[in-house]
């Protein structure tokens, strides 16, 4: 299913604006090194390996270049247009040998015999399938079950492990890149037992973005404990639709043709959420 995945969008990379940039490969993630990633675009292209935004000053080239990675490195580069004119910054991480990972939690209640996790990676990109129900979850304390996150960036659903979705028991999707603690009565909830904090593997950073429904028609909500002060409405490609100030927690959709898109949702200290939908 994978491979299909990336074909498609290899061939809708084809439809992308001149002024845009693209990765190749669209995989970024391999056990060894070196590694090379071809960076291209219609220009002037102005990149940097370090994370950095790029400038003036940084390595150019001429419609496309080609580097050599060792080790995860985050890449960023812009189009130049005239002097002090530049495009959007695109950009993409490859990792090389592992990448972040995080613990979840999940707290079932009593139509849950066994519980399952089904992950969907958006980062980093791979070749691997996941199928449902997903991995059995660990027995943790006090009621809690765990797991790892496969991805540094994904979706988690967390299911009683019936291998048929529509008849088993199961949560909405959520979107993660930090730990979670999600009980199935209430949510996601930042006061986990004491039992579960103890561990040093829970990272201090503790995110979770509910958004329902998806697919979505016009009106595309979400639920979170996080303050967010404006979105971003992109493709699969990093095209950019619309961006705008958040009012309350829902973002109209209605005038988006079908597709797969991402909702960035952005917070005041400047970090971001990048929320997965699909306009039906």
């Amino acid at each position: 299913m994978k491979p299909q995945f990336y074909l498609c969008l290899i061939l809708i990379s084809g439809f992308f604006s001149a002024q845009s940039i693209n990765y190749t490969p669209l995989v970024n993630f391999v056990i060894e090194g070196p590694y090379t990633v071809t960076i291209s675009g219609n220009g002037a292209i102005y990149y940097t390996t370090d994370g950095s935004e790029p400038s003036a000053t940084s390595p150019n080239a001429q419609n496309s270049v080609s580097i050599v990675i060792n080790e995860t490195t985050q890449l960023k580069a812009k189009l130049r247009y005239g002097t002090n004119s530049f495009s959007e910054t695109f950009k993409k991480t490859y990792y090389i040998g592992s990448f972040p990972s995080f613990p979840i939690f999940f707290k079932p209640n009593a139509q849950f015999n066994m519980v399952c996790a089904y992950q969907i990676q958006y980062e980093p990109q791979t070749l691997i399938d996941f199928f449902w129900p997903g991995a059995q979850m660990q027995a943790a304390c006090e009621g809690w079950y765990k797991t790892q996150s496969f991805f540094v960036e994904g979706t988690a659903t967390f299911n009683n492990c019936s291998p048929n979705p529509p008849v088993g028991v199961k949560t909405d999707e959520l979107f993660l890149n930090a730990t979670v603690f999600y009980d199935f009565v209430l949510g996601p909830i930042t006061n986990p037992p004491a039992c579960l904090l103890a561990s040093n593997e829970v990272a201090d950073k503790i995110v979770s973005v509910k958004i329902f429904p998806n697919p979505v028609m016009e009106i595309l909500r979400f639920e979170t404990d996080l303050k967010f002060i404006s979105y971003e409405i992109l493709d699969v490609s990093g095209k950019l639709y619309e961006r705008k100030n958040l009012r309350k927690n829902e973002v109209d959709v209605s005038k988006l043709t079908k597709g797969v898109y991402f909702l960035k949702l952005n917070t005041p200290e400047k970090s971001s959420n990048y929320i997965r939908f699909i306009k039906s």
